[in-house]
């Protein structure tokens, strides 16, 4: 999965600290083939790759240098806008350090009552550069 970012280091700190991954690259990159990809004439970002706790996820972070970056306000119901989802055991604490440290809920954690998912908590945060989060914890034994 890949997000374009606000602030890389800040990002890392985040996605390490709070919810457990870690770096497996990070590098500046300016390539030609780079700026044919994402469609500009010419672009230069700092990047990074995380692998995900427990899982096969790469996520790989994109701060652009050039061109200049364009900020939105990244909302739900937004076509297009992702949200990563983290299994996660003891939601309200991970919860709380987030909230604790500055960033932003959407919401805070909810029982979910119904359907394949009833028992569990969920809740949306954001990251540092307003990313949603899914906080998910299943009902029962997540290692399962």
């Amino acid at each position: 999965m890949g997000l374009t970012v606000r602030n890389l280091e800040a990002s890392i700190a985040f996605y390490e600290r709070i919810l457990g991954c870690h770096v497996i690259w990070e590098r500046e990159n300016e390539s030609s083939y780079l700026a044919d990809i994402v469609g500009y004439p010419s672009v230069r970002i700092l990047q990074a790759q995380l692998r995900a706790p427990n899982s096969e996820l790469v996520i790989e972070l994109f701060q652009y240098l050039e061109p200049h970056p364009l900020e939105v306000s990244l909302e739900p119901r937004m076509i297009g806008n992702p949200h990563i989802c983290f299994v996660v055991v003891g939601l309200q604490g991970i919860f709380d350090a987030i909230v604790g440290s500055g960033f932003d809920p959407v919401s805070r954690p909810i029982l979910i009552d119904s359907g394949v998912n009833a028992g569990g908590l969920s809740a949306y945060v954001r990251d540092p550069s307003g990313i949603i989060i899914e906080l998910f914890e299943p009902a029962g034994d997540v290692s399962a």
